[in-house]
């Protein structure tokens, strides 16, 4: 008989033993559900409760070792004789239950009928239970191993101890479990009454020294009378359940969150303190409490955190708390679910390197950090020095730190792990330190290959690129080409990754205008460079907008400039560092490498709609120019100025890509094509132009002549007349110099054009002037927008004077028909002759106070201005007396002024004239003369 269907057979059990495994369900969540459930569950019991019986004296007891009973309350001799036999330590002496015979009927029937229902009751016992005695104890010094018992037995859940009639002093007995406390047997106690005492078995208990005589306890063990009602039972049960679910090999959350049921960390129930004592018991889980709180935008963060009762955590871990998210919360009964809440987060301990932070774990385990450090401060010097870290707890349960460090690569390409602001940039930093250190080309061929991913924020691509090009200079770019390219095609998926790449493709190939690298100098570098700018060209049509609208793009502006930048290497890279040379001719090699490097280049991007030639190319063209690589940036003119014609009448330039049009319109020095520029970004801009020309002045000089200057002057000076509200993208452009400065953005931008016309038609300025302060008649615009143009604008310029007087005219709270008490169009006739007049002079201005003490004996000239103004000032006489007259100077307020000035009138003035004084002093350099600054009504 042949064997091919025993074999058959054994293959196919074979396989369905793999399927099994392999389709069992994972732990999950709803697996730890029960077991919360029962802890919880649990009835937990009072931890003390003490009561008198009713019997007025002790038991009929025998010791096995005495011929009589003992006597109640006990006398000398009947204790030294049990003394001396059963003494456990000094001073104690514990006769255990199998020495002791208790004969009463009547204790035992107080015990069954008073004792075991008063402890039902104060101990809050939810199951039927029963009393075995343990001990009875003589103690003549105050020992706690005399009141609760040596052995514990099944299904025990406290003890009891019964006061026998006897006489001491001291020795009082301290219950204590949590913030509560009960203390019990302080005083003399009674000869002829016996007392119990109940304690759980969690409660704490403490004995004061005894200072004379002897107390005789008889002991009992409380005891339920169902196994299976045990709390112990139970506890036991779900600590081997927790142990069975860590053993399982599948599972589908690494990070799991249970709800507390008290929204508070340092008052955790009796269920949930239980839980995490299972946890920690298991030696398998590791536990931390945190509290949620509700931000802004409903925006949930982890504000607080404590480790979990009896929970030792490695540093790592304790400084990732805040930073993590339970990938699932249990909630159960009567747990403050929601937004702001406690929970208790834990993980198996052997997934501490999927839930830690990637930042601390390197710090702590790779890099032996102890402390809170930052990246910078870690080490990076490939020198072969041992590690630091070799304990359990900063490794996290790994071997070693290559070891570790192989468990937390994978974790870079984790989306989430990307979203978490500057942490991910930095835990790149230190993995690369901590790859470099390790000396390992395969695991960095893993991790760039693999794993290393873009960061959500476009600004960090400089923080990667510098470690990069490290490892290339470390390992040579051959071993790691083949990961590199893995890389930048993983990269290109995403508009974003191909910025990225690109950023780094120019500084390895060093034409960038601000590197963060120095260039990539081996031999053949130019083949690796212009491969990778391939793959990324190739990634660049897939985030072409055929409906392309002209707003400001950074990314789009910066790929743009980068790849003519390398389509400038690429010509102009050596034929020494290609492939073929020095085997075949020179020619013959600079020819095969013109056909090398991407088949989309600008030009073709720009014709499939991803350059927009004005908004992209314009500035990449600008800066062909600054190189001076003229002859490439002059193939791409045609193209800008095609689409800057075509661009429609709301093209919405921004100042940047208004000042690339002038430059390459004057480069261009055609006088009718600099014109048509002008105009066009004139329509766009209005006066708003001014910064460009400005940044066009002064970056060009070679270009900037006498026509084209005054050309701009006339520009300015056709839109000064038109308006002065800046667009939304001159808006953009001034909005750091807003922050910084605290000045409106259209405030900037008639600074910028005041400067312009003053540094080059000063003969024009007075004009511009006039035509600006006639867009600003309204009192408000005057404090918000011309006040820091006439502070900040040069004192030497035509425009000064001019908009300083026309300010000073347009302030509205300084006029004399304002309902407050200032009159300072009186104060032109005081003059600083005597202390009275100048605090007249003061008085005058003051907005909020009406009246002014002075002796009758006051300055002539003081009486001569009232007498002058009768219609604003008046005396009242304060005293009858003729010896001590004195004279009140009160002001008068026309008729139509009622009731008291109104506050914000009074600080309208008070800010008015600090501006008007401000400006005043600036025009004279010295104390302003407030005749200059008020008009009489």
């Amino acid at each position: 008989m042949s064997s091919k269907p025993a074999r058959k057979t054994l293959r196919a059990k074979a396989t369905r033993g793999k399927a099994t495994l392999l389709t069992s369900p994972p732990v999950d969540a709803e697996s730890y559900k029960p077991i919360i459930q029962a802890l919880r569950s649990i009835k937990q019991v009072l931890p003390f409760t003490s009561f008198d019986l009713p019997t007025h004296q002790g038991p009929l007891l025998r010791v096995s070792t005495m011929d009589e009973y003992l006597g109640w309350p006990l006398c000398n001799h009947q204790a030294y004789e049990v003394m001396a036999t059963y003494m456990e330590t000094k001073g104690v002496a514990i006769v255990p239950a199998a020495q002791l015979t208790i004969e009463s009927d009547n204790w035992k029937r107080s015990l069954n009928d008073d004792v075991l229902p008063r402890l039902i009751t104060g101990l809050q016992v939810y199951a039927p239970v029963s009393l075995y005695l343990s001990h009875l104890a003589l103690d003549s010094i105050g020992s706690t191993d005399a009141l609760v018992p040596a052995t514990s037995r099944p299904n025990s859940f406290g003890s009891i101890a019964i006061l026998l009639p006897t006489t001491y002093s001291g020795g009082a007995v301290t219950c204590r479990e949590g913030m509560s406390s009960n203390t019990i047997w302080g005083d003399a106690p009674a000869l002829t009454r016996t007392h119990c005492a109940a304690m759980a078995a969690t409660t704490t208990v403490t004995v004061a020294p005894i200072t004379s005589g002897r107390r005789a306890v008889l002991v009992y063990h409380l005891v339920y009378d169902s196994p299976v009602e045990s709390p112990q039972s139970v506890i036991s049960s779900s600590i081997d359940a927790l142990r069975g679910l860590a053993a399982k090999l599948r599972h589908k959350h690494n990070l799991i969150g249970c709800v507390l049921e008290r929204n508070a960390l340092d008052a955790l129930s009796h269920g949930d303190n239980r839980f995490a004592r299972a946890l920690m018991t298991s030696g398998a889980y590791d536990a931390v409490l945190v509290e949620y709180t509700t931000h802004c935008c409903h925006h949930v963060v982890a504000s607080t955190y404590a480790p979990a009762p009896g929970m030792q955590l490695p540093f790592s871990l304790l400084e990732s708390v805040l930073s993590m998210k339970p990938e699932v919360s249990i909630s159960i009964g009567h747990a403050t679910a929601g937004p702001d809440c406690c929970s208790m987060l834990f993980w198996l301990k052997a997934h501490r390197h999927r839930v830690v932070s990637l930042l601390p774990a390197l710090k702590y385990a790779v890099h032996g950090r102890r402390s809170a450090c930052s990246v910078d401060e870690l080490p990076s010097t490939v020198d072969g020095l041992p590690f630091d870290a070799d304990t359990t707890d900063a490794l996290l349960g790994q071997a070693s730190p290559t070891a570790l460090l192989e468990t937390l690569l994978p974790r870079f390409a984790d989306a989430e792990e990307q979203g978490t602001t500057n942490s991910y940039t930095e835990s790149v930093v230190a993995c690369f330190k901590a790859l470099l250190r390790l000396g390992r080309l395969d695991l960095v061929q893993r991790f760039v290959g693999m794993y290393l991913c873009v960061d959500s924020d476009y600004d960090h691509d400089t923080a990667v690129g510098p470690w990069i090009h490290r490892c290339l200079e470390t390992f040579g770019w051959e071993p790691l080409a083949s990961a590199i390219y893995s890389m930048l095609r993983r990269w290109r998926s995403t508009k974003l990754g191909v910025s990225w790449g690109y950023c780094l493709v120019v500084d390895l190939a060093g034409v960038t205008e601000a590197p963060v690298c120095l260039p990539l100098l081996q031999p053949f570098a130019t083949e690796c460079i212009t491969e990778m700018w391939t793959l990324l060209a190739e990634g660049a049509p897939l985030f072409a907008d055929f409906e392309v609208t002209p707003w400001y793009n950074v990314m789009t502006i910066d790929i743009c400039r980068q790849s003519l930048q390398l389509e400038v290497h690429a010509a102009t890279a050596s034929v020494a560092d290609r492939w073929l040379y020095n085997r075949l001719p020179d020619l013959i090699v600079a020819k095969v490498a013109s056909y090398l490097g991407p088949a989309n280049h600008v030009q073709r991007l720009a014709d499939m709609n991803v350059f927009h030639p004005v908004f992209d190319m314009a500035l990449g063209v600008v800066a062909l120019l600054a190189k001076r690589q003229n002859d490439v940036a002059q193939r791409f003119l045609p193209s800008v100025f095609e689409g800057m014609d075509h661009s429609g009448d709301h093209a919405t330039y921004t100042v940047d890509v208004a000042y690339s049009l002038l430059v390459l319109a004057a480069f261009e020095g055609d006088d009718g094509r600099w014109r048509s520029t002008l105009s066009k970004c004139g329509n766009e801009l209005g006066i708003g132009m001014a910064p460009a020309l400005i940044s066009f002045t002064e970056q060009w000089p070679q270009l900037a002549t006498a026509p084209i200057i005054d050309t701009c002057v006339a520009a300015l000076l056709h839109h000064a007349t038109e308006s002065i509200e800046p667009v939304s993208t001159v808006l953009g452009h001034y909005e750091p110099d807003v922050t910084l400065d605290r000045m409106s953005p259209t405030s900037l931008m008639l600074l910028d054009a005041l400067y312009f016309i003053s540094e080059h038609s000063a003969t024009e300025a007075e004009a511009v002037a006039r035509r600006v302060a006639a867009h600003l008649t309204d009192p408000d615009d005057a404090r918000e927008i011309l006040y820091p143009v006439v502070v900040h604008m040069d004192k030497a310029s035509p425009a000064f004077a001019w908009l300083a007087n026309a300010f000073l005219d347009t302030l509205s709270y300084l006029r004399h028909g304002d309902n407050h008490y200032a009159l300072p169009f009186l104060t032109h006739e005081t003059a600083d002759c005597c202390d009275q007049y100048a605090a007249v002079a003061a008085f005058l201005l003051a907005p909020d106070v009406a009246e002014l003490q002075l002796p009758a004996a006051s300055c002539v000239r003081i009486h001569a201005l009232v007498r002058r103004c009768p219609g604003h000032l008046r005396w009242e006489s304060t005293d009858d007396d003729v010896a001590n007259e004195a004279s009140r100077l009160v002001k008068r307020r026309p008729p139509h002024h009622r009731g008291p000035p109104e506050a914000h009138l009074v600080e309208a003035y008070t800010r008015d004239a600090k501006m008007a004084a401000t400006v005043h002093a600036l025009l004279e350099d010295n104390m302003y003369a407030i005749r200059h600054l008020f008009h009489d009504a």
